[in-house]
């Protein structure tokens, strides 16, 4: 039989880490936005960093500005694994001329299943 089960803090924290594929969803008023992104991640105490490449970063950093709420999503699907993520962001650099941004991300939850049979 097949299932999906739970995934404990540390497989949690090691799939993020050994990702680097997300989408990250957000809105402003009543109009959601979620844009797929290629990120490196560090973690410092409870707080996620990613940092992420982006040619424009005018719609996301308007609405990362305007609402600070996301939510990610990782997920592998080689591996059946994924992770959804809700929390605030802070935008530690605004993109720079090489379209690098930085955000902290504070986790309110963190979930994780696998399909295992």
């Amino acid at each position: 039989m097949y299932e999906y089960v739970p995934m404990n803090y540390n497989e949690i924290i090691n799939f993020i880490r050994c990702n680097n594929i997300c989408t990250i969803a957000m809105a402003e008023n009543d109009c959601p936005y979620a844009v797929p992104m290629c990120y490196e991640s560090h973690f410092s105490c409870n707080d996620l960093y990613l940092t992420m490449r982006s040619k424009d970063c005018g719609k996301k950093m308007k609405y990362m500005y305007n609402n600070e709420n996301v939510w990610i999503v990782i997920y592998n699907p080689r591996s059946c694994k994924s992770v959804i993520i809700n929390g605030t962001v802070n935008i530690e650099n605004d993109c720079d001329c090489n379209g690098i941004l930085t955000i902290k991300v504070d986790i309110k939850e963190a979930t994780g299943r696998k399909f295992c049979c």
